[in-house]
């Protein structure tokens, strides 16, 4: 999924639907499991990004707020999502390395949530 940075594409690992049950949290594996993601997005994207209530568990596992506003492109209009601004956040390296965390982030319209 490409996001758009200033309007500079960037091809994104976008993570969604992360959960562990219930019974199995503090145990390490939502831990696990978002390091191999990293991984991943590390070998194969040029930045990776997941929008969450949940910051601090990212955090700690290298994950940055953005703290720019968030917009969604439908064809060539950009349609503000301020609901949006407070949950992005990104995992920088590579080509992705130094985006300005203060820059207008953008994602491609889709069924569903955007973001």
């Amino acid at each position: 999924r490409d996001l758009f940075v200033d309007d500079r594409p960037f091809r994104t690992g976008y993570v969604e639907a992360v959960a562990t049950e219930e019974g199995r949290r503090r145990s390490g594996l939502g831990t696990l499991v978002m390091m191999r993601i990293a991984d991943v997005i590390r070998q194969h994207m040029q930045m990776g990004a997941l929008s969450t209530g949940h910051h601090r568990f990212y955090e700690r596992l290298g994950w940055e707020r953005w703290r720019g506003p968030t917009y969604v492109r439908e064809g060539d209009r950009l349609l503000r999502t301020e609901d949006e601004d407070r949950g992005v956040m990104v995992l920088r390296h590579g080509p992705g390395a130094t985006v300005d965390l203060t820059a207008a982030i953008a994602c491609p319209a889709r069924a569903g949530d955007d973001w």
